[in-house]
């Protein structure tokens, strides 16, 4: 079936701005009805949650840094090829990245321990770069049912939350997410056959998906990068086992990491710490 391009009608959609410059599509965010969102439609999708200066600051960081790497990623260890002209990069979180707004926002904490549990941790972070030119990516779960049975995999609780945040708009041009929602609860065979939904997602919004939804990166029609920064949250105990077999999924550096308070170091449990 082919998906519904640059509507948001089939995504539960919410605003962070005060309710009287909210659109009559963007409901008021709060914590009850966002996850009762999540657990229905495995999807939603936040207006205004980030400050845009911060995302756009965050996007020329990336770039920046890993501009040699996106040049020529082939000759690159700790960069994975996720597609046609799109390759997933693990970031060291430090400035501009090592700010709590941004990998901690305070107003998704009653969420995520509504959904994960108190003592949730951040499991992976990174930027999947879309290079000019990329083709559509093929659709995909991140990883397969826990215990490679659909059926049980489908009842279970939420266990992981990706946070999708667009560095640049995320748009037909851009390229943005194809997203199945429902496809969560679905077994494979039957989620391919979902209506799918490919958003604009403005600077500053994000998307969060269960970590079972059906989804796929969209073509990248324009000459520029299009650069999606990715946060997983998840239970303690959860390990993405498949994605990371040739960089770590998390990385901090040592002085962002001592800077930071107890929540936020317990947040990092995981996380290999650097120098740099």
């Amino acid at each position: 079936m082919n998906p519904t391009r640059n509507t948001t009608a089939n995504i539960p959609t919410f605003n962070f701005l005060d309710q009287e410059h909210t659109k009559k599509d963007k409901k008021p965010f709060s914590v009850e009805d966002c996850s009762q969102a999540l657990r229905e439609h495995g999807v939603v999708l936040l207006h205004n949650l980030f400050p845009s200066h911060l995302v756009e600051t965050c996007r020329n960081a990336f770039l920046q840094r890993h501009k040699n790497e996106l040049a020529e990623p082939e000759t690159v260890r700790e960069i994975q090829r996720v597609g046609d002209g799109r390759w997933m990069k693990t970031i060291t979180v430090k400035p501009p990245f090592a700010t709590p707004d941004l990998y901690h926002p305070p107003q998704l904490v009653n969420l995520f321990q509504e959904l994960l549990e108190d003592e949730y941790v951040l499991n992976n972070i990174g930027v999947v770069a879309s290079l000019p030119g990329a083709k559509a990516q093929h659709e995909h779960r991140d990883l397969p049912a826990l215990f490679h049975d659909a059926p049980i995999d489908s009842q279970l609780p939420c266990y992981a939350l990706t946070v999708l945040v667009p560095l640049i708009e995320a748009n037909h041009e851009h390229g943005t997410t194809l997203l199945r929602p429902g496809t969560h609860r679905l077994p494979l065979e039957q989620a391919e056959n979902k209506e799918g939904v490919a958003p604009v997602i403005p600077v500053g919004s994000c998307v969060i998906m269960d970590y079972r939804l059906h989804h796929g990166g969209t073509a990248n029609r324009s000459n520029q990068t299009r650069p999606l920064l990715y946060m997983v949250y998840s239970r303690p105990w959860f390990r993405d086992y498949r994605n990371f077999r040739t960089q770590p999924p998390l990385k901090i550096s040592r002085w962002s990491y001592r800077k930071m308070n107890d929540a936020d170091q317990q947040l990092f449990a995981q996380a290999r710490q650097t120098w740099w």
